[in-house]
């Protein structure tokens, strides 16, 4: 998506971006041009064909954030020079081209801030905390929770996601919308789910 597409299309998914930390803090250059030059592209594409494109933002946007849950109105605590700020700052500011393209040329956009996914087909080494738990239980590995496994997160089924995301793209509302789980699991609650549904027998580490 970093080079124009010429193609005819009606509708715009754009998805494409690192989301594992491991990527984008190996690449973090390439993982802020693939948000702005590639949503600059996409939105070019709509512009010229008339599509309506929905951006895939994150809930990265809200930083850490200081009130939970997050709501679409909460602008967020983000640290913009730090090791992930490649990705939050991008995601924040395709979501700003977005609405720009929007205001300024009459583009039919949709955004998604989505939170943790997970389903078949993951990287089992992408470094999110789902294929961490489950690449150690598989290995015969302690489940290593970071200090103080009280924190939580929501984590949302892909086959559920991407039922959101053809609702809001469908829908008529512009957004940005939340899209995750509204059940939140602390990290331990979570690593004993991984070690049950593995029939694991092994321990977990909490580590500080």
């Amino acid at each position: 998506v970093t080079e124009p597409l010429l193609i005819e299309v009606d509708q715009i998914y754009h998805l494409a971006c690192p989301a594992s930390p491991i990527f984008y803090k190996y690449n973090p250059v390439k993982t802020i041009k693939t948000n702005v030059i590639g949503t600059l592209n996409m939105l070019g594409l709509a512009k010229r064909v008339g599509a309506r494109i929905l951006l895939t933002s994150t809930s990265e946007v809200y930083g850490d954030p200081l009130v939970h849950p997050q709501d679409e109105s909460y602008w967020g605590n983000v640290n913009p020079i730090g090791v992930r700020s490649c990705y939050d700052e991008g995601k924040r500011v395709a979501e700003t081209l977005m609405f720009d393209y929007h205001r300024q040329h009459g583009i039919e956009i949709r955004i998604a801030r989505i939170f943790n996914t997970y389903g078949p087909r993951m990287n089992i080494d992408d470094g999110r905390v789902v294929s961490n738990f489950i690449a150690q239980a598989i290995r015969g590995e302690p489940l290593t929770v970071q200090a103080p496994g009280t924190q939580t997160r929501s984590f949302c089924y892909v086959s559920d996601m991407v039922d959101g995301l053809i609702r809001l793209m469908e829908g008529e509302n512009t957004g940005p919308i939340n899209i995750g789980n509204p059940g939140e699991f602390t990290m331990l609650e979570l690593a004993e789910n991984v070690k049950e549904v593995n029939f694991y027998l092994g321990r977990l580490l909490v580590c500080k």
